[in-house]
């Protein structure tokens, strides 16, 4: 398995390299991005000399768990210095540049690119987020002598890397000086195949606790003139399903007038605006919906709202449902939610349902926004929820600490 996963990472690199050319940006910025990385490595290394610790992340989405654990790092590890890599363009162009010390990309994980890598910087420890098991990496910091640390994974039987033929990878997640994992449930999986793991949960719950943005003053009070007090549904990152089910929802003769439908695309394109804009003539037309042309302000509109949709639950799954409920605003999706344990969680302490049509949708938003007790005991209960898993990221760090300085 270790030479057909070093075949593979060549072919990847091969593939990155052949896909770029012929005109894939995402592959051409890719390959770009690794030019002259060990140069760039060293040269922060002796820009701030001292101990580095590493944090790794596929993309954006694994930085959002990343952060508070950096945030973190920061207050009990003052004098290190943090590198943050990442796999994909998205994440590593799309993070703030502020976010760690140093941000590039992480060496495609062959032999050699790996041991040069954990040479490159005095490394104190290394962190890894969720899914990020790469092996050369992590078997070239072990012999570096660097502490590994894998956080917030999730792990399911039967699927890699606890498939039957992912005996390579287990032998690289054993390298890691801590598996934390989000539940219990993984830490008994892990168990049947001898590795310890510790729960410690997943420190999205800290980020979303974060105080929300401000709004820019203009769209601040275009928005309170348009709501003129009435309260807010807010669609979160939404695709044509949940935004053709919203348009039905408001045409309908039984829409409440003291009610506004606040609607913030997944993409806002002019052509994406455009499309959302055709579906919701009617609700527009009648000033009952605000469709939000920007990013970037999804989260500080929550805590404008009463009740949410998020979107993506009827194609590839849902966007972020923690920060609306994180804002005590209950929370309707789609059915495609499987790889997000906290949806479940949510829907098991009330604080979210899960829609299986565009009529059950209607159905179950009519019923929270005619019942203002239910409405508010959602919201409660999903604030709770929230509060009640937060506080990951201080458990994360004292648990890698703990065990390096057992190991020390």
């Amino acid at each position: 398995m270790q030479a057909l996963h070093h075949i593979a990472m060549l072919m990847l690199a091969f593939g990155m390299r052949v896909a770029g050319a012929l005109g894939h940006s995402k592959a051409r910025r890719g390959v770009r991005g690794r030019r002259g990385l060990l140069k760039r490595l060293q040269a922060a290394a002796e820009q701030k000399p001292g101990p580095w610790i590493h944090v790794h992340c596929a993309s954006l989405g694994e930085y959002e768990q990343a952060a508070p654990v950096i945030e973190e790092l920061r207050k009990t590890r003052p004098a290190s210095s943090i590198l943050l890599t990442f796999f994909s363009p998205s994440g590593h162009e799309s993070c703030p540049e502020d976010a760690a010390d140093h941000i590039d990309y992480l060496p495609i994980d062959t032999r050699g690119s790996a041991i040069e890598f954990a040479a490159t910087m005095p490394f104190e420890s290394s962190y890894w987020v969720k899914y990020e098991i790469w092996p050369a990496h992590l078997f070239a910091l072990q012999k570096a002598g660097v502490p590994t640390h894998l956080f917030a994974a999730h792990f399911v039987a039967g699927r890699h890397p606890l498939s039957s033929w992912s005996g390579y990878y287990r032998r690289a997640l054993a390298t890691f000086c801590t598996l934390q994992v989000q539940d219990h449930l993984s830490v008994s999986k892990l168990a049947n195949f001898g590795l310890h793991a510790t729960a410690t949960g997943d420190p999205r719950y800290d980020r979303v606790k974060r105080p929300a943005p401000e709004l820019p003053p203009a769209l601040d009070a275009d928005i309170t003139r348009w709501a003129g007090g009435r309260s807010i549904l807010i669609a979160g990152s939404s695709w044509a399903p949940e935004e053709e089910a919203l348009a039905a929802l408001v045409s309908a003769n039984d829409w409440p007038k003291n009610w506004g439908l606040l609607v913030v695309p997944h993409e806002v394109s002019p052509e994406k605006i455009s499309s959302t804009n055709k579906r919701l003539r009617a609700a527009l037309s009648a000033e009952c919906c605000y469709v939000i042309d920007r990013v970037g302000v999804l989260r500080a509109l929550y805590s404008r709202a009463s009740l949410a949709v998020v979107g993506g639950g009827w194609g590839a799954g849902i966007h972020n449902i923690l920060e609306p409920a994180s804002a005590g605003l209950p929370v309707a999706f789609g059915p495609k939610h499987g790889r997000f344990r906290e949806a479940q969680q949510l829907i098991d302490e009330g604080g979210a349902r899960e829609a299986t049509t565009s009529a059950d949708l209607q159905a179950i938003l009519r019923g929270w926004i005619g019942d203002p007790n239910a409405l508010s005991q959602a919201g409660a209960a999903a604030a709770a929820h929230v509060a009640s898993a937060s506080g990951a990221a201080e458990r994360i760090v004292k648990t890698a600490h703990s065990a390096m300085a057992t190991r020390s």
